[in-house]
């Protein structure tokens, strides 16, 4: 897989890292709800988009939601790319000519990544010098995840938009790569150079992190996860990469309750938690929405 297309499977993430080590398959509940409105009903699932083996089989409801579905709905598709996106990705995601990353951070942001590059030799310094602070921020998040053996390719999306091109099942983006990607590159640089620091400050604690909030989904805590994903005085940047998009992705499931079109929505796990995710704004337009942890009835 290029470096393009992990950058590009990263975007379709919900913009939240996360991975997955349970250690026992039976044990797996995930993070599911069903929403309904009189005899519609649809359901959604907060997704892990990079996965382990340890992850699968998935429990049952799971399959049936499936099986139960017209389509399977994600933020976006990674795998149906337009060219003409890695273009605008190395225009707007990464330095040209002599510009670079180095002359855009203070002297020692530039020693972390220098740091991080000897810890990673798969970034030289060079290579990782033309990312701009966003995509450098995402690969430095993501690098534990890919070094403990997780894949892009066994994320939950991943998971179900496979099953869906073999079963002939529609796949519906509740946005898109494009949007997405103009989403990161839109980022003001200065929260771009904060993401940046975030990142490099967060990172030997990034393995840990991850077991945990794996841990969390593997036993459906939706509360311990809402705790660690939603800050109780969002800044602009949460607003900006989470928040603002849950109300859009609430009107994409609506569509499909109104539609009476069963479907397997699937977006990143923090835009279905808190106050302002797409559960809670469901709930709040009159839908019942509850969380399913077993089996699924007839």
């Amino acid at each position: 897989m290029s470096i393009f297309k992990k950058c590009f499977a990263l975007v379709a993430a919900g913009l939240a890292i996360t991975s997955a080590f349970a250690q026992k398959p039976t044990a797996v509940k995930g993070l599911m709800w069903k929403a309904t409105s009189g005899t519609s009903s649809i359901y959604m699932v907060g997704s892990i988009h990079i996965g382990s083996p340890k992850m699968y089989p998935l429990p049952s409801q799971y399959d049936e939601a499936f099986k139960r579905a017209k389509a399977v709905v994600v933020e976006a598709d990674v795998n149906h790319i337009d060219p003409s996106m890695v273009a605008t990705l190395m225009s707007d995601g990464m330095y040209s000519g002599d510009d670079n990353l180095f002359k855009h951070v203070s002297p020692d942001v530039a020693k972390q990544i220098r740091q991080f590059c000897k810890a990673n030799p798969e970034f030289s310094e060079e290579r990782f010098g033309q990312f701009k602070p966003w995509m450098a921020s995402m690969m430095i998040e993501v690098a534990p995840a890919l070094k403990s053996g997780m894949k892009v390719n066994l994320g939950i999306d991943e998971h179900f938009m496979s099953l869906a091109t073999k079963a002939k099942k529609p796949i519906v983006e509740a946005e898109s790569v494009d949007f997405q990607l103009k989403l990161l590159t839109s980022i003001p640089p200065d929260e771009q150079n904060d993401m940046l620091k975030d990142a490099l400050k967060g990172q030997h604690d990034m393995k840990e992190g991850m077991g945990k909030l794996v841990s969390q989904w593997v036993a459906g805590d939706a509360a311990s996860l809402t705790k660690e994903f939603i800050k109780e005085k969002p800044t602009k940047f949460d607003h900006r990469i989470l928040l603002d998009r849950n109300p859009h992705m609430a009107d994409v499931a609506e569509g499909f309750l109104k539609k009476k079109e069963p479907c397997l929505f699937i977006v990143g796990a923090a835009h279905l938690l808190g106050p302002d995710g797409v559960v809670s704004i469901l709930k709040k337009r009159g839908y019942t929405v509850t969380q399913v942890k077993g089996p699924i009835g007839s």
